[in-house]
């Protein structure tokens, strides 16, 4: 397999990381801030996956979650345990679901989500106020086209440390769809270049 080193969480809201490089230390931690509404709708508590590798002679700490749909203060809340979390290490990478709705620099979604990591030297690969916003997920079955999705939900973000280039936004699966399964996010694909 290309990405030996996988790991899911047992949550239903699935949190995963696939990876080349060897990593370690993993652990999933659920939120502090929880949303009833959301638990009850999915029967679930939100989380994210913390783990590290070791590449370009850094000790690189990866987290992955996937936030909050239904209450936005609960998702604020949640993204500030992450912020939290990312402040406490030299080398972050963040990935994941932010259900994030913004769609300008003005939204409370990027106030409240992405500002903080913006003003303090971070890096995102989409919702950035000089390549725009990308819209990455949508709620129609088999969608044909980018003009079908609806928030730019998905992000990838580095501390400052960790440079993004080349990001990509996977279309090739736009048309899939089985009547139960279908493709309701696509891919963000960022080469990282370590300082």
């Amino acid at each position: 397999s290309d990405y030996p080193y996988i790991y899911l969480s047992d949550h239903y809201n699935y949190n995963a990381v696939a990876s080349r490089l060897e990593v370690d230390e993993l652990t999933t931690a659920d939120f502090q801030a929880q949303d009833q509404y959301d638990i009850d709708y999915y029967s679930e508590t939100r989380s994210y996956i913390k783990c590290y590798l070791n590449a370009a002679g850094r000790r690189i700490c990866w987290i992955d979650t996937h936030l909050c749909y239904y209450t936005d203060a609960s998702k604020w809340l949640q993204m500030a345990e992450v912020f939290a979390l990312a402040e406490a290490e030299e080398y972050v990478i963040i990935t994941g679901d932010f259900n994030s709705k913004a769609l300008s620099v003005s939204d409370s979604d990027y106030i409240r989500m992405f500002k903080p990591f913006v003003d303090a030297g971070y890096n995102l690969a989409n919702s950035t106020q000089e390549a725009g916003f990308t819209k990455t997920w949508t709620n129609k079955i088999a969608p044909g086209s980018l003009s079908q999705f609806d928030q730019a939900t998905d992000n990838i973000i580095t501390s400052g440390n960790i440079e993004i280039v080349d990001v990509k936004f996977d279309t090739t699966k736009l048309a899939y769809g089985d009547g139960v399964n279908y493709m309701d996010h696509i891919p963000i694909i960022a080469d990282l270049i370590i300082m």
